[in-house]
């Protein structure tokens, strides 16, 4: 289904934009968030935390920057390590955003995601993180334009191409020249590059300031599929896809001015497989992973992949027992 036209078709009547409904009850009958929901507040954030910590338990707090960085990275640490910023971009505050944003999963697991959520998780993935060890200029939060991100569609199937442009996610024509953005009525994002020959970048359509009560309302609309495919799924796989879908859906939309890829993969991600009774994945190559590299499909097995990666962290740590980690920035230890 066409995401952004199937949008306009609900919210558009007379040319007149409404707002946005809430999720239908329907949606939300046998989700956990509905088990969940009409539990004391004090309660609810009991059982999130004890779920959160069955499922991650096993990786040690000392540890858990794992689930935010690289794989290669973390293959890459010493047995008893030293980690440095460049684990974590050379962006100082990352570090301790991330941790706060686990924290804050581990206690709002099963609550429904909607666009203003999405929002608080982009926000604390940002808090106080510098875009530079010069520490000059603090990460954007809230939504807002972009400049997208690097893209080379010459590595991309013409399979998984057809497949973004059939969801309305991505515009793209390898041999079309500084291609203008859409119009919004059609796709999320345009492929857009200088030569076939050359990489090139993924825009917004809804690039101004002034776009953000429709993007919004898409964000809103592409959780409630999310929410109907889920009820529908009928194996781990069918649940894997639909997550897969949707991170790969907001990551192309790319509707934060930075921050994106952690708010889909490091935050995201992990909240939406944990509440469906999945572990966390370790990704191999998390910066092509919802960027529109890979299919559907391929996405589910790379999130098999990384299911496995982080079972076998957690083995590994089970083996090796407590450790004493030095994060390392500038000349402070903490």
């Amino acid at each position: 289904m066409n995401i952004v036209r199937g949008l306009f078709n609900c919210v558009c009547v007379a040319g007149q934009q409404e707002e946005a409904q809430p999720l239908p009850e329907a949606i939300l009958a046998s989700s956990l968030c509905a088990k969940i929901i009409d539990i004391q507040p004090f309660e609810r954030a009991q059982q999130s935390r004890q779920q959160f910590e069955h499922l991650i338990g096993g990786i040690p707090l000392g540890e858990r920057h794992i689930m935010f960085i690289d794989r290669p990275k973390w293959d890459s640490v010493e047995p008893i390590p030293i980690v440095s910023p460049k684990l974590f971009d050379n962006e100082p505050g990352y570090y301790v955003a991330m941790c706060k944003v686990l924290d804050f999963i581990g206690d709002t697991l099963g609550e429904i995601l909607d666009a203003l959520k999405l929002c608080v998780l982009h926000d604390l993935c940002v808090d106080n993180v510098y875009k530079s060890r010069r520490m000059t200029e603090l990460l954007q939060k809230g939504y807002g334009p972009g400049w997208g991100y690097g893209f080379d569609a010459r590595q991309v199937p013409q399979e998984t191409l057809d497949e973004l442009e059939k969801e309305g996610v991505l515009y793209c024509r390898r041999d079309e020249i500084n291609t203008p953005l859409r119009n919004v009525g059609d796709y999320l994002s345009t492929y857009r590059t200088e030569s076939p020959e050359k990489p090139g970048r993924i825009c917004s359509n809804f690039c101004d300031k002034n776009d953000e009560p429709q993007v919004r309302m898409i964000i809103n609309r592409l959780f409630e599929q999310y929410y109907v495919s889920m009820e529908r799924a009928e194996n781990d796989d069918q649940k894997l896809a639909a997550i897969a879908k949707l991170c790969r859906a907001i990551n192309i939309f790319h509707v934060f001015p930075d921050g994106n890829g952690r708010t889909v993969l490091w935050a995201m991600l992990p909240k939406l497989l944990m509440e469906n009774g999945f572990c966390p994945a370790i990704l191999d190559q998390p910066s092509k992973f919802a960027a529109g590299y890979y299919s559907i499909a391929e996405m589910v097995e790379q999130l098999k992949k990384g299911m496995a990666n982080f079972q076998r962290a957690v083995e590994q740590f089970s083996e090796m027992g407590p450790r004493n980690n030095i994060f390392i920035f500038g000349n402070e230890s903490i």
